[in-house]
């Protein structure tokens, strides 16, 4: 279950948020996951963190296990919290090439102007007149792009739909939102998480789209700065050869090559989309262990005889289509 909520922000330490939730219970968030978004200025003190009093929308689903709830900020209202690749690695080489051979995606074309405008019209009695100034100027301006991602914001309209049971978006691939040690193990959960989302799209049978870059909500972020967090001198190619040794160590090799990763461009952000083929061979385990499939927009992992049940009927599946 996903919804969007309210929190008040009480009090913070180094590590962790008070916050008072719209229905009035108290919840702890970890500064790193609070801090994974940027905020306006007005709502953060001269060391970055968030003031006492200040309203943040939250993000909210129960964990996949269903034992626990699980608060971030919205990604769909704040940003994505970005670095240049000189702020976070001056050391890198001008000189390495890091992104080639992208596919370019074009969501602004003269068509998608039209577009929105035509549904901003529509709409224009719900808006106030300091937004309608703001789309007049943008039109002045002659900024297609520009005009195009400020009427999605005003709409509330995302590039890219809502998750579904063929579609799963990630932020990042480094950050997991979920609260870790260290950096090193964050970069674990996350890579884990990922394919735990391919993983489920296979064993449920059908085909499936991650988008690494993009939102819950299907806003783009992108992870073009995470290549050279990684490591400094890296190339997309490098990073996605480093991806498939994890992604074969965590599987298997049969899985690692059913895949299609491409690497594509969205006005100036990067993204990658991992493609899932409707997976004809058997159960699909990470670590060898642990079993995930997806209903809908969420992911599950079975246990005791729902794992067995599932086991036993992917096996007479596989068995009945051999002798047919």
């Amino acid at each position: 279950m996903n919804n969007i909520t309210t929190g008040i922000v009480l009090s913070h330490n180094e590590t962790i948020y008070q916050m008072r939730l719209e229905e009035g219970v108290t919840e702890q968030i970890p500064v790193k996951t609070m801090h994974f978004v940027n905020y306006p200025e007005t709502m953060t003190d001269e060391q970055g963190f968030l003031k006492p009093g200040a309203r943040i929308i939250l993000y909210e689903r129960i964990s996949n296990n269903g034992d626990r709830k699980l608060l971030y900020p919205d990604h769909g209202t704040y940003r994505v919290a970005e670095a240049t690749a000189t702020e976070r690695n001056p050391e890198r080489q001008p000189n390495v090439p890091l992104f080639k051979n992208l596919v370019e995606r074009d969501f602004n074309t003269p068509q998608d102007l039209e577009r929105l405008l035509v549904a901003y019209m529509n709409r224009k009695n719900d808006f106030t007149e300091d937004i309608h100034r703001r789309v007049v100027a943008t039109i002045i301006r002659n900024d297609r792009v520009e005009t195009c991602n400020l009427l999605r914001g005003i709409l509330r309209e995302s590039i890219f739909p809502q998750e579904d049971a063929f579609n799963e978006y990630k932020a990042s691939f480094l950050k997991s939102p979920i609260p870790c040690a260290d950096e090193q193990e964050q970069r674990k959960m996350q890579f884990k998480n990922i394919i735990k989302e391919l993983l489920a799209f296979a064993n449920s049978g059908h085909q499936g789209t991650l988008l690494v870059g993009v939102t819950d909500n299907g806003d783009v972020c992108g992870i073009e700065n995470e290549i050279t967090e990684f490591h400094p001198a890296f190339t997309i190619e490098k990073f996605e050869s480093m991806f498939r040794n994890v992604v074969k160590q965590l599987t298997n090799t049969a899985f690692l090559c059913s895949l299609d990763i491409q690497w594509e461009k969205i006005d100036e952000h990067i993204i990658c989309r991992i493609q899932v083929p409707a997976w004809q061979g058997d159960v699909l385990f990470l670590n060898g262990v642990e079993l995930y499939v997806r209903t809908g927009a969420s992911v599950h992992q079975l246990k005791g005889n729902d794992l067995i049940d599932f086991i036993r009927s992917k096996q007479m599946h596989i068995h009945a289509a051999n002798c047919a």
